[in-house]
């Protein structure tokens, strides 16, 4: 089976995990 992503990891400067943003966001945001 194959696996799309549909969300990536959101880091600040320092490379430090922030958060997370999907496809959903990105949808919402009218980007797609």
């Amino acid at each position: 089976m194959k696996r799309k992503i549909t969300a990536a990891p959101v880091v600040d400067e320092n490379g430090k995990l922030t958060g997370a943003i999907n496809l959903q966001d990105f949808y919402q945001a009218g980007i797609i």
